[in-house]
Parts: C-alpha cells; structure tokens; sequence
C-alpha cells in the first residue's frame, strides 16, 4: 500500500515538475527518477550528459569533423523535448540545409542530389563520405591495390566523372610502379580513351602489338612489329629489310624511297613480276618481246644500257657507224628513248656536202661504210 502511494506521489510531482512528455526516442527517460540522466542541477541540460549515449556526436565533437563540429555547445537549441512522444527531435527542411556545414560540401552533380539518395533511415548523420561508400569500384581494385595511387578525387571531379587528362603526379602510365604497361615515345601522347574507352581504365591486353593495332601487312612479317617499327618518337621504320619480301633491292632501286614505289601507303604490295609492273615502256614496245633486264642493268645509273646488240636491229652498224655513240645518233644518253631512226637513205642522218649535185644518185655509189673516203669515182659525171 504504500509502495502504492509513494508510486502515484512520484508521478504526480513528475506531472507537476516536467514541461511535457519527452520524444518517443527518449520515452524510456521519462520519469521524474530520471531528470539528472540529462539535466544537471541548477544547470538545465547539460551536453556531456547528452555525449555520454549519443557517442557518435561526441566523436564529431572531439574530431572537429562533420555537422556537430561547427555547432555550439547546446544540444536542446536544435533539439528540444518534452513536446510529447510525437516530436521530432531532428528537423530538416529539405532545400534548405546548407551541407557544408556537415564538412562535407556538395558541389557538381551531388548538388543535384535528393537528401534520400545518400541518406537512408532515421539517422541521417551516420553517411561515410568515402567515394566507394556510394559508387561502385567500376577499376576492380585494380588501382586500390597500389598503395602509391590516391583517393578517387585526384582523378575524377563531382562535375563530371570523365577522366579527360591524368596529371602524371597522380597517375604516371610512365612509372613501372604504377602500371605494369609503361607508356614510352608515341605511345606518351596517345589519350588515356584511346586505348581505354570504356572509360572504366581496366587492364589491356598488350601482349603484341595486334592486340590495338590493326596489322596493314596481313601478318605477312610476323607479329614482331618492333622488329621494323619503333616508338621512340612515331611508328616509322628506320631501316627495313626488303629481302624479307621476296624481292631484293639492288642497285639502283636500293636508293629509291620507299614512297617512290609504294606511294603514301607503304604497307601496300606492289607488283613486281616485271619491269613494266613499276617502269614505263619507252621504247613503245619496239624490242617487245625481250624484256628490259636484256638491254639494262640495275647496277648502274638511270638503267643505262648494259649491252646492247645493234646487229639485231632494223639497221646493222657496220664500219664507221660502230664507232658511234648511241646518243650521238639518238640524242642526250642520259634522257634517250632510243626510238627508231628514219634510215632509208644515208640523208636520214648525214647533210649532203655536194648541195644534190649528184642526186638523185645514193651516197653508196661512191662512198662505203668502211669509210667515208671515196671508193670510186667517174669525174665524167661532173659534166
């Protein structure tokens, strides 16, 4: 009996001494036995009270770190009680909150964020603002796993996720320890979305060069490219092995350009199964059907003729006519075509000293080939 009254004595000095029922989140404290669990004497309520169950909030504190660090020291301003068990001790009014007073501004794409899509339950404080507590690791780990690479934002922006260009302070593709591909000469300057353009930047197969490379040369050479190419400085071939394509080059052709033959593409196959294949036919295909290798040789300049047999000729060079020079009939050696000569009659070539005093008479009758000198002359004819 009278545990009894001492019962309803206490709850009826707890109505008289309390401003109202506490939230429901503080609802176990609500009895007049439990007003120090919050209130120091004389004193109202006290915050070391309050850190003492909300020890996240005192970290905060402590840290100097998120919302609470920048507030002062009086929890009921922000959170009051006592307003009854529906209350709401934590009050936010959407579009209003200014999160950088969390330490953790918003900027970029988060500014465009719902608070409900970061925060999640009733407890809005308990969000890691780590990058992957959010986003998914679309590297894999792979660049997690190296302990010289930095946190996500030394690449990436809130203004967009897109890596346009890597400070190499942060990411070195050059350094062996950041990558186990080192990027050297023309590779230095390629995009990073060249090679990766899926934009997650995972590893690339890059064991031949065919693994980025289209081979313009059919594998005829082998996967080697390195054999002929080299990246110091662009994918030029500084010295080429022609014996490798069947077809030596020799002489002459040895000091040709590679452009000369190939053109602007010099991966593409030439024909080279004759002379006529590369060389046109300035004979106009008098000597046809001997080729060209009879008369010429590759070894010496331009293709001079290396022997040539007049013999086989429309005209035999007998006498004086093979101590001649082949252009000192077909004019300038160097530029010849060697086109056939009118050589009907001796006036084809030679001008007529006698100014057609015996014409119409050939120059044969009196001169011969083993020697321009008279043979034989009757004077009777100059009559």
């Amino acid at each position: 009996m009278l545990l009894l009254f001492a019962t309803a004595l206490a709850q009826s000095v707890g109505s008289f001494v309390s401003p109202g029922p506490l939230a429901q989140p503080h609802r176990e404290l609500d009895a007049i036995t439990q007003c120090f669990a919050c209130h120091s004497p004389l004193k109202g309520v006290d915050p070391g009270l309050c850190m003492g169950c909300h020890e996240r909030v005192k970290q905060q504190v402590e840290t100097k770190t998120g919302f609470h660090a920048t507030k002062g020291s009086s929890c009921e301003v922000c959170h009051a009680d006592h307003r009854g068990r529906d209350f709401e001790l934590v009050r936010i009014t959407k579009g209003e909150f200014d999160h950088s007073e969390t330490g953790f501004e918003l900027t970029g794409r988060h500014a465009k964020l719902e608070c409900d899509d970061c925060h999640t339950g009733d407890d809005w404080s308990r969000v890691d603002s780590t990058c992957r507590s959010c986003h998914k690791d679309v590297h894999g780990a792979q660049l997690s796993d190296r302990p010289l690479l930095p946190a996500c934002e030394a690449c990436h922006t809130t203004g967009g996720w897109r890596v346009e260009r890597i400070d190499p302070k942060v990411f070195d593709h050059t350094n062996k320890r950041f990558v186990d591909y080192v990027l050297e000469g023309a590779h230095v300057d390629v995009t990073c979305h060249d090679c990766h353009f899926d934009f997650v930047f995972l590893p690339k197969k890059h064991d031949a060069c065919v693994d980025c490379h289209d081979d313009p040369h059919r594998t005829k050479f082998g996967q080697r490219c390195e054999s002929c190419h080299a990246t110091p400085a662009s994918w030029s071939v500084p010295r080429f092995d022609h014996d490798r394509t069947g077809y030596t080059l020799e002489g002459v052709h040895a000091d040709v350009a590679c452009s000369g033959c190939h053109g602007g593409n010099v991966t593409t196959p030439v024909r080279h199964d004759t002379c006529e294949d590369c060389h046109r036919d300035i004979h106009r295909g008098q000597f046809a059907p001997r080729g060209c290798a009879d008369c010429h040789d590759v070894t010496t300049v331009r293709f001079a003729l290396r022997d040539f047999d007049h013999t086989k000729a429309d005209f035999p060079l007998r006498g004086k006519h093979l101590e001649k020079q082949c252009e000192d009939c077909h004019g300038d050696g160097e530029l010849a075509t060697y086109l056939p000569l009118a050589h009907q009659d001796c006036s084809a070539c030679h001008s007529d000293a006698h100014e057609g005093r015996f014409a119409p008479s050939p120059c044969k009758i009196c001169h011969a080939e083993t020697g321009w000198a008279v043979a034989d002359f009757d004077h009777a004819r100059t009559r």
